[in-house]
Parts: C-alpha cells; sequence; structure tokens
C-alpha cells in the first residue's frame, strides 16, 4: 500500500542509515519478509532504506521500525527532523490501559534475534507480499471449499430427500469450523512458542469461538436426530453460540484497538458502541416478528441474539478499514458473519412460526457458506501487531475514523430506539414489553453518553 507525501527528493541519510543498520544487525532479512509484517507492499518498505526514507509518512517509519528492531524513539526524532512542521504520533499516545501491552510487545522484539519466520504472517492487506507458497496453499483451499459449496446446491436442488438433504448440509458445518479451530489453534501454539502473548489470546479467542460453534453445531444435530426433534429447542446450543459470539467479539475488540482505536478511544468508549452495534439489529428482529405477527416467548427472545451478534461483530470486523489499514481478512471475517445472520434471521422466523414443522435444508446454507469462509480466514488471518498503529491516511481528509465511528454507533443507538417504539406500539405481550423498554432504557443511556463522548 502506497502512502509516499511526495518527498521523495529530500535526504535523510541520518534515518535511512538508522533503519539499514537495525536491518543488518537482525541478520538483513529480505524486503518481502519485512513487508510481511507490515500493513505495506515491499516497494513502500523499499523506500524506508533508500534516500526517499524521507518522503514516507511516520505511519509506514514506525512499522518498519518495529519490523527491524529499531529504535523508535530515534527514529521518530531523525524522521522529523527531516520532515520540519510534521508531526509523528508521540512514544505516549497509547492508552494507558495499552501501555503494559504496547511494553510486552517491545520487549518481545528485543529479544527476538530475527523476523518470525516459523510464524508466517498471513496478511491480506491489499498490495502487501503474500508468500507464494501461501497464495497457493489459499488458492487451492478456497477453490475445494467453493466448488464442495456449489456440490451442496447442486445436489440439493437435484435431491428430492430433504431429510437427507438437512443432515448433509448440518454435518457440514461442524467440520468446516472444526478445521478453522485447528488452523486457529495451531496459530496459538506457534506463538506461544515465540512468546508472543498478545497474539497467543488473540487465536486462542478464535479457537474457543470456532470450538464453541461447532459444538453448538453439535448440539443441533443431536437434538434434531438422535432425540427426533424436528425443531430443536435448545438452550444447550443457544449457550454454545453465545458463547462463541463472546470470544469472537473479544477478540475482534482486541483486534480493533491494536488497529487504532487506543489511540483516541477509551474502552468503555469502545464497550458503548459495542451495545447499541447489538440492540439495533435486535431490536429489528423483535419487529420483523411482531410485523409478521408471529410468536415471542423467551427462546425466541434470546434467538434474537443470534442475528444480532452475527450483524454486528461483521461490522467489528471492518473496523480496521475506518482507519485505513487494507486488511483482506477484515472483508473476509464480515462477509463470514452476514451469511450466518441470514440463515440466523431465517431460523428466527422459522422457531417463531407455530405452524413450523421442519427446517428446510436452504436454510442452512448461511452457516454452510460461514463455515467455509471462516475455514479461509483461518489461513489468511494475520497475526496483531506488536504495538498500536497509527491511522493510515486514506486520502480523504474528511473522512476521520472519530467521526465514522460516531456516526456507526448514533446510527445504531437510532434504529433500536425507533425499532423499539415501533415494537410496544403493536403489541401488549408482557414479555415483549418488558425486553423493548429494557432495551429502550439501554440504548437511550447509549445516546447520551455517545453526545457526552463527541462533545468532549
Amino acid at each position: 500500500m502506497e502512502d509516499v507525501d511526495g518527498l521523495e527528493d529530500r535526504e535523510a541519510p541520518d534515518l535511512t542509515g538508522h533503519l539499514n543498520s537495525a536491518r543488518e544487525a537482525i541478520g538483513s532479512p529480505s524486503l518481502r519478509a519485512i513487508a510481511a509484517a507490515t500493513d505495506y507492499s515491499h516497494t513502500t518498505v523499499a523506500k524506508a532504506f533508500t534516500i526517499q526514507s524521507a518522503g514516507l509518512s511516520w505511519a509506514v517509519i514506525e512499522q518498519v521500525c518495529a519490523s527491524v528492531n529499531a529504535d523508535r524513539t530515534v527514529a521518530q526524532q531523525l524522521w522529523c527532523a527531516a520532515n520540519p512542521g510534521a508531526e509523528a504520533a508521540p512514544p505516549d499516545a497509547v492508552d494507558a490501559s495499552d501501555a503494559d501491552s504496547s511494553a510486552q510487545g517491545e520487549d518481545r522484539a528485543a529479544s527476538r534475534p530475527e523476523l518470525p519466520s516459523t510464524v508466517p504472517d498471513t496478511s491480506g492487506t491489499t498490495g502487501s507480499s503474500i508468500p507464494l507458497v501461501l497464495r497457493m496453499r489459499l488458492v487451492v483451499w478456497a477453490g475445494l471449499l467453493f466448488c464442495g459449496g456449489v456440490g451442496l446446491v447442486v445436489v440439493q436442488a437435484v435431491n428430492g430427500d430433504g431429510g437427507r438433504m438437512s443432515m448433509l448440509t448440518e454435518l457440514v458445518q461442524p467440520v468446516f469450523v472444526a478445521v478453522a479451530a485447528a488452523l486457529f489453534g495451531r496459530r496459538a501454539l506457534e506463538f506461544t512458542r515465540a512468546g508472543d502473548r498478545l497474539n497467543v489470546v488473540f487465536f486462542s479467542l478464535l479457537t474457543a469461538g470456532s470450538l464453541a460453534w461447532m459444538l453448538g453445531s453439535v448440539s443441533w444435530l443431536v437434538e434434531r436426530y438422535p432425540m427426533h426433534r424436528s425443531i430443536p429447542t435448545g438452550p444447550l446450543f443457544d449457550l454454545f453460540f453465545v458463547a462463541s459470539y463472546l470470544c469472537a467479539g473479544a477478540a475482534l475488540w482486541i483486534r480493533a484497538e491494536r488497529y487504532g482505536l487506543a489511540r483516541w478511544r477509551r474502552r468503555w468508549h469502545n464497550a458503548v458502541t459495542g451495545v447499541v452495534l447489538v440492540a439495533g439489529p435486535y431490536a429489528l428482529s423483535i419487529l420483523l416478528l411482531s410485523i409478521l405477527h408471529l410468536r415471542s416467548d423467551a427462546m425466541v427472545l434470546l434467538y434474537a441474539l443470534h442475528p444480532a451478534a452475527d450483524i454486528a461483530l461483521a461490522i467489528a470486523a471492518l473496523s480496521p478499514m475506518i482507519h485505513g489499514h487494507r486488511i483482506l481478512g477484515s472483508a473476509v471475517l464480515a462477509t463470514a458473519f452476514a451469511a450466518a445472520a441470514l440463515s440466523d434471521i431465517g431460523a428466527l422466523v422459522l422457531r417463531a412460526d407455530p405452524g413450523t414443522t421442519t427446517v428446510p435444508s436452504a436454510a442452512a446454507l448461511g452457516y454452510v457458506a460461514f463455515a467455509i469462509i471462516l475455514s479461509v480466514y483461518a489461513v489468511i488471518a494475520r497475526p496483531l501487531p506488536s504495538t498500536v498503529v497509527d491511522r493510515v491516511p486514506v486520502r480523504r481528509e474528511w473522512l476521520d475514523p472519530r467521526d465514522t465511528v460516531a456516526v456507526v454507533t448514533a446510527v445504531a443507538a437510532v434504529v433500536a430506539l425507533v425499532a423499539a417504539a415501533l415494537v410496544l406500539s403493536r403489541t401488549s405481550a408482557t414479555d415483549i414489553e418488558v425486553v423493548m423498554i429494557a432495551l429502550t432504557a439501554v440504548t437511550a443511556s447509549a445516546i447520551a453518553t455517545l453526545t457526552a463522548i463527541h462533545s468532549h
């Protein structure tokens, strides 16, 4: 990803020499190896080791410093000297809540003699360098999964036995998710050996979330076939799925903070955004049931959390992009959660409809797509940066992350309030009223908090 400020003709021998010395000290790794540990292409990274280093933004220099174990403070001083009038993020710009983790990242870099070649950076950044072997493996794996998904659709279209097809569709889901869990677990073990605690936590949470989702699918199958329930009622598989959402949400929260939110938002501010991102689609789900005149007992209200969580996680997966980080994995993961949300909305309608006697096999295709895409993401998931990274300019000065997050939070809160008001105006059921009134109170307080944050 190119990020040049048009200062190529300005010399900075001190900065260039500092970076080259650090590179030589760790064994002179290739430019592609260095670029694989950053958000930038090897052509952009190459400029950091030439006279053009002063033409690069501080965001590029900072990540190159981390990649070659260069002294960040010295590099910042040299960069500022070569760019009079420009400002780089101060070393203490990271929130206090992230100071410990940032220090751990610096300690890891200081004790690491070379780039972690044993832990491949499966970066999906547009324009960044991905090893040829990994690209070939990804292409083959994605091709096989795509063909398998198409095969399921074809078999479903020609097979008249809906029961067998439903079983096949439901059996495929835990298998693919188990593959994803194994891949995430392998990455967690690799980072454990490398001493990278942050990435151990990140990939462990993804492993736990995948395993919880797999156990939820298995619990669904047990109720559906050995227990002969055409419409499984839970709540065991519901609890497993909720646990998977919590693990995935925690992992994405950590990921979002490392890609810029921790620079200017406190954790409770992010928590407010997370609450309204779930509250908005949840209220819309209840409103859909109300419009369709379907029942809304306690189990249906619990299940309505599934599509709401999927949509919130899909938005959270895209959070690095608002800071200008063009990471392919963000789009892949968001697509996976969006696919799951489609099936969850269909399953919610089926569970709320008293006339439903069985679950059509086509209703599970979104889950199959989720499992397939999640396993693809497990292949390309990139490790988290060792320090909180700066915002990357996206060539649109008006597109500021602060405003983007504020707008998304406000829209979600307004949607939740409006949907809650419409539900209350359409029904007199006690359980609905209690839930929606509580939801209204939560979202109203979230809006007040958002207003205070934005004005501050």
